[in-house]
């Protein structure tokens, strides 16, 4: 498991994410691309199946230009990379506590099942592989719930990214009980209240991303979230 991007500086700022993304030109003189899976990201409306939060992540790669999918954009220059993490709000089947973990890497507290997206994985397949990694579960993406564009930490070697918060299904009869841990990785499991959960964590940001999924899940509805200013 690698650590998702955190946001690093404290102060929140939150904008709701009620418009389309700009259209997306194929190439010169081309005309835009703007799937209607793509738009589905980014408004106040539920994603359907796990199925659909894929293959929104499909079409927007593939609306892509070549010049943006191949690492060089030009002599001597490079597209900057950044990183992105996928994160799971895994509740108990009342849906009133949420699972959270305590990893060895940090001592600010809690955190949300998750981790960082390899290369050439999507963030529903990184969802899926690091619920499993940690908790042996299997897991799909039922709906996205934050968007959180994450700020560079020069200080601290972190790259700018974004992190994904996914809805999943909620915890079964008995399989809470039968996790067990990665050694080395994770140090404890955890069924917290929702009301309880923004405050398993010293990180002021990190409560706000928790803070924000419980709302997007309670309200059926998509949050964006910018750095503080």
């Amino acid at each position: 498991m690698r650590a998702a991007p955190s946001l690093l500086r404290e102060g929140p700022r939150r904008a709701r994410s009620q418009f389309s993304p700009p259209p997306v030109r194929t190439g010169s003189g081309a005309a835009a691309v703007e799937p209607a899976s793509v738009r589905r990201l980014f408004v106040h409306r539920p994603v359907a199946s796990g199925t659909d939060v894929g293959r929104c992540f499909t079409c927007l790669r593939g609306a892509m230009p070549e010049s943006l999918v191949r690492p060089s954009c030009g002599p001597g220059r490079r597209w900057p990379r950044c990183a992105i993490g996928a994160l799971a709000l895994l509740c108990d089947a009342g849906g009133q506590r949420v699972a959270m973990v305590e990893p060895t890497y940090h001592t600010r507290g809690l955190i949300l099942i998750g981790g960082a997206v390899e290369e050439d994985e999507d963030p529903p397949a990184a969802l899926s592989r690091e619920v499993h990694e940690e908790t042996r579960l299997r897991r799909t993406a039922v709906r996205l719930l934050v968007t959180e564009w994450v700020s560079a930490d020069p200080d601290r070697d972190k790259p700018a990214g974004v992190n994904f918060v996914f809805d999943v299904e909620p915890l079964r009869t008995g399989e809470w009980d039968s996790i067990v841990l990665p050694p080395g990785e994770l140090k404890s499991k955890h069924l917290i209240p929702l009301a309880d959960a923004p405050n398993c964590t010293t990180d002021r940001l990190l409560s706000r991303r928790i803070t924000t999924a419980i709302q997007a899940r309670n309200s059926g509805t998509h949050e964006f979230l910018l750095p503080p200013e």
